[in-house]
């Protein structure tokens, strides 16, 4: 049975939010992966994105249809993430 891309989103942002206190929603998430520019204020989750969920969860976000690859690729580049975990 395919997953939900809303399942997966809130699989990975509970990886992303458990330890901080500003919670990302899934727009927010969304929003920061087609960003032009990093917001500063998003960077903790979205390093945690790339290195503290699994490869897995990645290709699952785009299973699921809620980004592509090429989103995140744009996305490690903006948010300067080229040496993170999932990156290689």
């Amino acid at each position: 049975m395919p997953i939900s891309a809303a399942a997966v989103i809130s699989f990975v942002l509970a990886t992303i939010n458990a330890p901080r206190p500003q919670r990302m929603t899934p727009a927010d998430l969304l929003a920061c992966l087609h960003a032009d520019q990093p917001d500063r204020s998003w960077s903790p989750h979205i390093e945690a994105l790339f290195d503290e969920c699994s490869h897995e969860s990645l290709q699952d976000l785009v299973l699921a249809g809620a980004t592509d690859f090429f989103v995140l690729e744009r996305a490690l580049v903006v948010w300067s993430q080229g040496e993170a975990h999932t990156a290689s």
